[in-house]
């Protein structure tokens, strides 16, 4: 009867730990898709365009908990990646990688080339990977659509 005992405990204990996993899972999600909402709130209530990258990016960091984060948009008319937002960089950085960013380059360039997400670690040590211009150590950069573009 012990072992029957035991193993009941431990397929208790696994469930919970499952359950803890799901719920988990479940809260990220409700976060995510609370952030979509509120962006789409946003840019249906935004009066001022020009403001509406700052507001996403804001939101997107605070969900995120991140230090530092830039949103780029493609330029139509000079065919390059363009940061319209930027918040937690140095000035000077920033302008430094503003003016020697190309598309095909860096994290950015691979992420919208690939058409999926990457995560990078430590690319302040990899001279290769543009973005080291930013001081910072770790990337998440997500490409996003709209209409196939």
């Amino acid at each position: 009867m012990p072992a029957k005992k035991e193993t009941l405990i431990s397929k208790i204990e696994n469930l919970e730990k499952e359950l803890q996993e799901m719920t988990q899972e479940l809260s990220l999600a409700y976060e995510e898709l609370a952030l979509v909402y509120d962006i789409s709130m946003s840019i249906g209530t935004m009066l001022n365009v020009d403001r509406l990258p700052i507001e996403v990016l804001s939101k997107a960091m605070n969900i995120l908990e991140a230090k530092y984060g830039y949103l780029m948009l493609f330029d139509d008319e000079d065919f390059k990646l363009k940061i319209r937002a930027a918040i937690g960089f140095d000035p000077e950085k920033l302008n430094k990688f503003r003016s020697e960013f190309k598309a095909e380059e860096g994290i950015s360039g691979q992420a919208i080339r690939e058409g999926k997400f990457i995560i990078q670690s430590h690319i302040q040590t990899s001279k290769e990977i543009h973005e080291h211009i930013l001081g910072i150590d770790n990337i998440l950069c997500i490409p996003m659509k709209y209409k196939d573009e």
